[in-house]
């Protein structure tokens, strides 16, 4: 078991809102340094960003799922997303049908990985200028998407 904090840094884009093509990014970071990253990119008829910032958290499971990196026993996911993250800890009810259905598939999977590997998994939120690898996680995003925007 390793006690190092690991931190999986997410974001959402939509190429418009509402738009035809949504991603979602996540970057793995251990002992301050990148480790790895993932993207999530999906087309639909009817998309939104808050959709997106979703396929970003999925994305970070994504990655623990693939990585093997079951040994953190201190798992933390950060997004810029106050509206995702409230909904995670059940501070905002979540009324849209299909943020129900991510938000449903992010919680058991946090809570399966949680109860398999005895592992304490948090969700905070952070303004996306206030790190660089947020930033790093928005970017990957807007770039599936092909969004350029600051």
């Amino acid at each position: 078991m390793l006690n190092t904090k690991l931190y999986i840094f997410t974001d959402g884009s939509v190429n418009k809102n509402p738009g035809t093509k949504r991603a979602g990014a996540a970057v793995l970071v251990m002992e301050n340094e990148i480790f790895d990253s993932d993207v999530i990119m999906e087309t639909d008829t009817r998309t939104t960003n808050n959709q997106a910032e979703y396929l970003g958290l999925l994305a970070g499971i994504r990655m623990l799922e693939a990585k093997g990196l079951y040994a953190y026993k201190n798992v933390e996911f950060v997004s810029d997303s106050e509206l995702v993250v409230k909904q995670v800890t059940g501070e905002y009810e979540c009324n849209d049908e299909t943020l129900k259905i991510l938000l449903e598939d992010f919680k058991i999977r946090i809570k399966h990985l949680s109860k398999k590997y005895q592992a304490e998994i948090d969700i905070s939120w952070a303004p996306r200028n206030s790190n660089k690898f947020l930033k790093q996680a928005n970017y990957l995003a807007q770039d599936a998407c092909s969004v350029k925007r600051h």
